[in-house]
């Protein structure tokens, strides 16, 4: 099967081969946020740990309790309608993203996926026996699709839409009258809506608001992914949700497995968040000034997600091929960045800002070096 495995997990083994031969690599690719454990959740994993149930079969659905912890938590804070039976705990945001394709799916059927895209989409996709149709974006439109973009490329074979609000890896956030318009049609044309919204809490900027596409009606064609991994910088815990009608509930359901640990993240989300945000906005900023101390280059602070999307051509970078240069930086610099063709775009390169200010600091240091060597 023509199926490309992950890009950045790929970068992710190199990155683990350099620091096993004992070298110092200084991670601005990472997908994750690092190093910000939520006191809560680990004295709630400590005494979950001594009763018998925290080591049986859990229930398919996922623990009743967290269920409706999950729901509570989406109604709350993106005014949606969920009950617990509404909702499925999955191994992740991308397991959520894997069954889903898998129960929905046929072969040959397309589905929809804005670029610049995450890198998975496409080949799950693919591993189904769909058919990826790429909606190109661009920059000076702010990376958003649009109606007039989706009917040029619908046809009779046209499934699901996939929707990354916020976006990996441009940061892209919909407001409310986006997201209808792009919902109104697709629920006109019954396609179903898979809005993967794993970021929804790392809004930095107080005059934007994340607006979830589930608080909008659409007799049931909207399909919500969540994740702890982000939202409560709990990546390794592999913890994410699928929120729907029943009926997609029941049939995701067959194929998905849960834990418990997220059962804390969500009651003391207020104070999590709010650690979680401080902390990697600080890091964002971080980035944004090590890029102008360095590079003498002035960007606009993302205003959400985790990522800066920026252009090679901005750098000063003379040839357009991203994957090149990200090898080539890591293998001479120790310094991981993502290609943007990772995430359909060439000439672009991702720099994540969820590692520590110091890291960061460093990998850009590096970076205006490489780039000054790679010109002479």
């Amino acid at each position: 099967m023509d199926i490309q495995p992950s890009a950045t997990l790929a970068i992710s083994t190199l990155i683990k081969e350099k620091k096993a031969r004992g070298e110092e690599v200084f991670d601005l690719g990472v997908g994750e946020i690092i190093g910000i454990p939520s006191p809560e959740v680990l004295d709630f994993v400590k005494n979950k740990l001594t009763e018998p149930s925290a080591w049986q079969y859990p229930a398919i659905l996922g623990s009743k309790e967290l269920r409706e912890a999950a729901a509570d938590w989406s109604n709350q804070e993106y005014q949606t309608s969920y009950s617990a039976q509404n909702v499925l705990v999955t191994a992740g945001g991308k397991f959520a993203i894997f069954i889903l394709l898998q129960s929905l799916l046929r072969a040959g059927e397309e589905v929809l996926i804005p670029v610049p895209y995450w890198v998975s989409y496409p080949e799950i996709v693919k591993l189904f026996g769909g058919a990826p149709k790429f909606i190109l974006t661009t920059r000076e439109n702010e990376w958003k699709i649009i109606v007039e973009d989706l009917e040029k490329l619908w046809t009779p074979q046209t499934k699901i839409l996939i929707l990354n609000n916020i976006s990996n890896p441009a940061g892209v956030i919909y407001d409310e009258s986006e997201l209808k318009k792009i919902l109104d049609w697709a629920t006109s044309k019954n396609i179903i809506v898979i809005s993967d919204e794993v970021y929804s809490s790392l809004v930095f900027d107080s005059q934007q608001k994340f607006f979830s596409g589930g608080a909008i009606e659409t007799k049931g064609q909207i399909i919500i992914v969540q994740s702890c991994s982000k939202n409560f910088a709990m990546s390794g815990w592999r913890v994410g949700f699928i929120f729907g009608n029943t009926g997609v509930i029941k049939m995701a359901s067959v194929i998905q497995s849960q834990s418990i640990t997220a059962l804390a993240a969500i009651k003391s989300r207020i104070n999590i968040q709010k650690n979680i945000r401080s902390q990697v906005v600080k890091r964002r900023d971080e980035l944004v000034k090590s890029l102008a101390d360095y590079c003498d280059l002035k960007i606009t602070a993302p205003s959400a997600g985790l990522y800066l999307f920026i252009s090679l051509k901005e750098l000063g970078i003379k040839h357009n091929d991203s994957v090149s240069f990200a090898q080539e930086f890591l293998d001479q610099s120790n310094v991981a960045v993502v290609p943007g063709k990772a995430f359909g775009v060439e000439g672009y390169i991702r720099l994540s800002f969820g590692g520590p200010e110091t890291e960061i600091r460093e990998g850009i240091k590096r970076l205006a070096l490489f780039i000054k060597n790679l010109n002479q």
